[in-house]
Order: structure tokens, then sequence, then C-alpha cells
């Protein structure tokens, strides 16, 4: 274990949803892919993906089973990735990623032990391949998927070209966490649900809603 964090409002919200059912956690199962054309160093590509495990602290993050708590751990493994479909006419390609992604986006992670981010790679022919990366919700959202998928293009180039990647400092997941714990308890939290309160007093307008 590297440190632990207090999780945030809405990652307990997330917590707590998930913990209904694995078709609910599964609702939370985010996924993107991107297609590439030209040659991908499968071995460099999985070092790539290490790197970026270990730069953002989410992707190494696990869960107390309070769901207080986000526990970021030293290393993260990354499970066999690749799918060679290459030998496949187009249509069963297509048929094969489409059910392993639903299978995918079928399956519940394990919160409390993680991984909580998957990637696969399929290899459609000599230069063609599409990556997909799939995270739960709790460590990952859109936005992030943007960044991680940006990062992954930046250490990739870079080691393919044998240099460092020149990449800004990542933020670490636990220092907003403790960011916001703070803010929760300070007098400007305070401020913000005063407003709001005082925003909506009163009594509720009544709606006048068309009937059949």
């Amino acid at each position: 274990i590297e440190l632990t964090a207090p999780t945030t409002e809405p990652q307990r919200e997330v917590w707590a949803a998930s913990q209904m059912s694995d078709e609910a956690s599964c609702s939370y199962n985010e996924s993107v892919s991107l297609e590439l054309s030209g040659h991908l160093d499968l071995k460099i590509l999985r070092t790539c993906l290490i790197e970026l495990v270990q730069r953002h602290e989410s992707l190494r993050a696990i869960f107390e089973t309070s769901g207080s708590r986000m526990v970021v751990l030293r290393q993260m493994g990354i499970a066999d990735i690749m799918h060679d479909l290459s030998t496949l006419p187009e249509e069963e390609q297509v048929a094969h990623m489409a059910a392993i992604g639903e299978e995918q986006m079928g399956t519940a992670f394990d919160l409390t032990n993680g991984p909580l981010f998957r990637v696969l790679v399929f290899k459609l022919g000599q230069d063609r391949h599409v990556i997909r990366i799939v995270a739960h919700h709790i460590v990952c959202d859109g936005w992030s998927m943007s960044i991680l998928l940006g990062d992954l293009s930046r250490i990739y180039t870079a080691r393919s070209q044998g240099v460092e990647p020149d990449l800004p400092e990542a933020v670490p997941a636990s220092r907003y966490a403790h960011e916001m714990d703070a803010f929760y308890a300070s007098d400007a939290n305070g401020d913000v649900k005063a407003y709001w309160k005082d925003l909506f007093a009163g009594a509720l307008p009544r709606l006048d809603l068309p009937t059949d």
C-alpha cells in the first residue's frame, strides 16, 4: 500500500449504488476505443501501460469495504491484453469485438480488490489495431478517459523514439480527495449550502402539467 485517502462525496454515491448488485455496478463501467493504423510495438505498448498506471493514482486504487476510504497500491498489474483477430474475415472481427466488448461492459469490477481499469488490444491486421480501455466510474469519467488516452499517446511516442516523455505533473487523486474533504469541513462549504437553501426557500411552485 502506498497511501490511503478519504473518498469524495461523488465516489461514495457511486460506491453505494454499486453495492446494490453486479448489474448496478456494471452501469458505471466506462469504455472508450481507439482505432490505430500503422505499426504497433506491443512490447513497448505494455511497458507504456504500466507507466500510465504508475503515473495515475486512480488506476492503482481500490476501496475499503465501507466505501469511505480509497487505498492506492504501489503497483497494479496489467492482465493479458491481446486478442488476435487478424486471421478472421472482417464481419467476424466486428462480431468478436462486439461480443468481447459486451462481456467486458457486463463484468463487474471488484472495487475492494481491483484492478478497476482494463485494457484490451484487438489485432485486426498487420498494421491495424483497436485499443479499448474499460474502467469503473468511481476512478475514471469521460474527461479522465481523454486524459489517459493523451498521456498514453505521448508516452508511447516518446518510448518508441527512445526518449523520456514530456508530460506535466499528474495531479494525485489523493490530493484532490484531501482538498475536497477539507472543503466539506470549511466555512466556505457552509456558505455554499446557505446560498442554495436561501435560493430555494419557500413553498414549492405548482406545476401546471397537461393531462390526457
